[in-house]
């Protein structure tokens, strides 16, 4: 028989084996299935998106140690779609499909993997066609409307992609999926002037203050650099040195392309060809430095095969005289 001591030793043994399950199973199940591969299953849609922004800004920095919030990241990824992504409607017979694809060089093929994490959705794949180009593409009209529309509403875009993103958000959410009933994209509204004389030329300096303006220029501006930013260095005999430069362009995009040379503070002018594509580059010594400091200082970093670049470019600026004034960072 046990005795009233031993009954009570037994029991406070069960009590306390009893609370370290319980803890047990607390932080490490529950715990491992909130943070694991596998998102955790909300029964409602909007806290569903809701746990998903939580995980994937948790996750941000074990990424890539770079972005530091999903705000400063929707931003960059607006401007990276700006550069090189496309909204389109296509026709399949009499159906329709909807589809957000970001294609870029074989090279960034690792980053489109990267944006997939973060999103959570989308196919990667090279292209049949072109081996040495791969896309990132979304295609589920679910996922478009729960996750890749509340970023565009939030962060409109720049350029007159915007027009072509409306015109598909309203015939996704109109759930128009027959061909005939597709409503007509109609023409992009091109009122940029650079030319003083101009008529338009009131308007596009209006909308040039509209952009700079925008509180997510700053992340946008390195998602849009990541597309269509180039940093290139060459040997120039004629100041037996080499030259470092920065340039970036885009068709029918004045406008933005002349905000960002005001926002480095680059003095040389927008260049804009035959084919109205508009471009802005600099190899002065000031123009040079502020890109330098505006992407050495910026919070969000570069992220894909254009980071590579960016640490060449460094590189070769330390070990240039013409250069070696700009104060060049350690860490990037």
């Amino acid at each position: 028989m046990l005795d009233a001591g031993k009954i009570s030793i037994i029991v406070i043994i069960i009590i306390i084996n009893g609370l370290f399950y319980k803890y047990f199973i607390k932080t490490y199940f529950v715990k491992r299935n909130m943070t694991g591969n596998q998102s955790a299953v909300v029964k409602n849609n909007g806290q569903l998106l809701k746990a998903t922004q939580r995980l994937n800004a948790r996750n941000l920095h074990v990424l890539n140690n770079k972005i530091y919030s999903i705000s400063d990241f929707e931003a960059y990824f607006v401007g990276l779609i700006e550069g090189d992504g496309c909204f389109s409607i296509t026709k399949k017979g009499i159906y329709l499909t909807y589809e957000l694809s970001l294609e870029m060089s074989i090279r960034d093929i690792q980053l489109l993997y990267k944006l997939r994490k973060i999103l959570g959705i989308g196919i990667v794949s090279p292209r049949k066609d072109r081996p040495d180009m791969a896309n990132l593409r979304i295609k589920n009209k679910k996922h478009l409307k729960s996750i890749i529309l509340p970023i565009f509403d939030k962060y409109p875009m720049l350029t007159n992609k915007e027009f072509t993103y409306q015109w598909f958000r309203k015939n996704l959410l109109d759930n128009v999926v027959n061909y005939d009933k597709l409503e007509a994209k109609g023409s992009v509204p091109l009122i940029y002037s650079s030319d003083k004389k101009s008529k338009d030329y009131k308007l596009t300096m209006e909308r040039i203050s509209v952009i700079l303006s925008t509180k997510y220029f700053e992340s946008w501006l390195v998602g849009f650099i990541e597309a269509e930013g180039c940093f290139s260095m060459y040997n120039s005999e004629s100041i037996n040195d080499k030259v470092i430069s920065f340039s970036i362009s885009q068709t029918n995009a004045y406008e933005v392309i002349e905000a960002i040379r005001i926002y480095l503070s680059i003095t040389s002018n927008v260049n804009t060809d035959s084919t109205n594509n508009s471009e802005i580059k600099t190899e002065s010594k000031r123009g040079i430095e502020n890109v330098v400091k505006y992407l050495g200082q910026n919070r969000v970093k570069l992220l894909g095969y254009k980071r590579l670049q960016f640490i060449l470019f460094l590189k070769a600026i330390r070990v240039t005289n013409r250069y070696n004034h700009i104060n060049v960072p350690v860490n990037y």
